[in-house]
């Protein structure tokens, strides 16, 4: 690295201009300099290019990097790398194995294409995988081996001059930082009354990051000629699909390609050091970012500058996922969690990611033991587990009771036994209330709840459980007699009844004629089984207070 006073920077905005927030350039002593940096490939980077790395300024460029790429030992790192990560083979259809099977001669190939600029980048094999709780499908751009090879030498370089510019508040893709660091700064600022979230979306961020100014920001730090022409062959390789043949690529950074994550942090790098500068706190991993502000005032402003930047910087604003919420009302998701007040949960789309996981495993026509399917269930189970485990306490019970019932019906069908079967309280329950049950409901003003079109004071988290308990038949299925003026007759209608946190809900359906479909929802002041008499006026006196039978 060397000081440059001529360094040249593509433009003159704020979208583009180097980071201005620099730490102290004091001289660190070796050992501090090898535990902040021990994630270097150290093949590449000496202790003495670290300390210089440290002390330089934003305007610091590098050159004389070429060399360094094409070292045999950094190729044989960069290979062992890929090997490691394994992966699917790119267009040429060569795995991992194949080319380990030849590694000492495929590398000495690959370095001789380099150093005599015969290196021919091969266009990424396109697959699409489909996004979590959605129908859309995601691309991504497979490289060939070789390929990946020369993108880890490229990256093991590189990374650490970048990395030393970036931000405090990005997390995402950068070494000793992760999702779980951006979820405890966000729930920092939300202990501090940050009461206003804005949630910001950038459309189709890795597939339309403008070339011509990301490889400015590249230049800005790097004036290796060599390198910039490898980058920019990266980049403009194309992808090759099936059925369609290749396709170039006029902009962006193909997720999936091994230097993809570096390149986007680099690109919104910029935008991290002018929300500090403006005194915003914002959170982001990757291409996905929160702002919190203390007022909605301050929300609406860093609102109108994040999308004025994002023009400015080429980048689309996804208008329906961008929003600004009132933390305590209506929360956010950001990272697979769902904030809302104080407390956090699994999101919806992390719960169906974890059933789309599982329910292959837990079919009802799994031949495989009990003991290999929770073998396989497990591992995925403690992964989930180990990220949602600071959940509120309600977000876990879900995904465990779905498990259960998906085992129970596994274990019955083998019995040929139909249905998920009720869980132990439920049949000691059902034991003890054979024959008819008084069911004395609360005051309908203060508990009774109807589900219509204008979802009036409906109670979403009891009324979600309930439902769920209905479906999967983990409740009572009663008949209500009820007195019909109209024909002077009692008329049994369906009820189920739910138990939930202590409290039991009747659940009722009324399509009478005429009427719009209703459900609806009411905690129950007592459950009893009243002593029977015979007698026809006490039934008939019984019924009209509300008895249920057991079908």
């Amino acid at each position: 690295m060397q000081g440059s006073g001529s360094a040249k920077n593509m433009t003159n905005d704020e979208t583009t201009r180097p980071a201005t927030v620099a730490g102290p350039t004091l001289p660190k002593q070796a050992g501090d300099i090898r535990t902040r940096w021990g994630w270097v490939e150290h093949t590449v980077w000496t202790e003495r290019m670290l300390t210089r790395l440290e002390t330089s300024e934003p305007t610091t460029v590098g050159y004389g990097l070429w060399d360094k790429v094409i070292a045999e030992r950094n190729m044989q790192a960069a290979f062992w790398a890929v090997w490691r990560n394994e992966g699917a083979p790119g267009v040429d259809g060569q795995s991992v194995g194949q080319f380990a099977a030849q590694e000492r001669a495929e590398l000495a190939k690959l370095r001789e294409e380099l150093r005599d600029k015969r290196y021919h980048r091969q266009a990424a094999r396109r697959v699409w995988i489909p996004k979590p709780g959605t129908t859309e499908k995601r691309p991504l751009g497979m490289p060939a081996v070789r390929d990946r090879t020369v993108e880890v030498a490229l990256k093991q370089v590189l990374e650490p001059i970048f990395e030393h510019d970036f931000a405090e508040q990005s997390y995402g893709f950068r070494p000793g930082r992760g999702c779980r660091e951006a979820v405890k700064r966000v729930e920092e600022l939300l202990s501090q009354g940050y009461g206003w979230c804005v949630e910001l979306d950038f459309k189709s961020y890795f597939d339309t990051i403008p070339h011509e100014r990301l490889l400015g920001l590249i230049q800005q730090r790097v004036v290796d000629g060599s390198v910039l022409a490898l980058m920019a062959q990266s980049l403009k390789a194309g992808v090759l699909e099936e059925m369609k043949g290749w396709e170039p690529t006029e902009a962006g950074t193909r997720q999936g390609a091994v230097i993809s994550p570096l390149l986007a942090n680099l690109y919104l790098n910029a935008l991290d050091h002018q929300m500090v500068e403006r005194g915003w706190e914002m959170v982001r991993y990757a291409d996905d970012l929160v702002v919190l502000c203390r007022t909605r005032e301050e929300a609406e402003r860093a609102m109108a500058y994040l999308q004025h930047w994002a023009t400015e910087a080429g980048l689309t604003v996804h208008s329906t996922k961008t929003r600004i919420v009132q933390v305590q009302n209506e929360g956010f998701d950001f990272l697979g969690w769902h904030f809302r007040g104080d407390k956090k949960w699994p999101r919806k789309k992390s719960l169906q990611k974890l059933q789309e996981k599982l329910r292959p495993l837990t079919r009802r026509t799994r031949g495989w033991s009990l003991g290999a399917i929770v073998a396989k269930a497990n591992p995925v189970l403690r992964g989930w587990h180990g990220y949602f485990r600071e959940s509120h306490r309600t977000g876990l019970s879900g995904p465990d009771g779905w498990l259960r019932r998906r085992l129970r019906a596994m274990l019955r069908k083998r019995e040929k036994r139909p249905g998920y079967g009720l869980s132990s309280v439920m049949d000691k329950i059902a034991e003890s209330l054979q024959g008819t049950v008084s069911v004395e409901l609360e005051s309908l003003t203060d508990q009774f709840t109807v589900l219509s079109e204008d979802h009036a004071r409906v109670d979403l988290e009891v009324w979600q459980r309930v439902a769920r308990a209905i479906n999967q038949r983990e409740c009572l299925r009663l008949r209500h007699q009820r007195f019909d003026g109209a024909t002077g007759d009692y008329l049994w209608e369906p009820y189920h009844l739910a138990a939930y946190h202590g409290n039991w809900y009747v659940l009722a359906r009324n399509t009478a004629a005429g009427h719009m479909e209703t459900f609806a929802l009411s905690r129950c002041r007592s459950l009893v089984k009243p002593a029977g008499t015979g007698a026809s006026r006490e039934r008939q006196r019984q019924g009209q207070q509300g008895k249920c039978e057991l079908p």
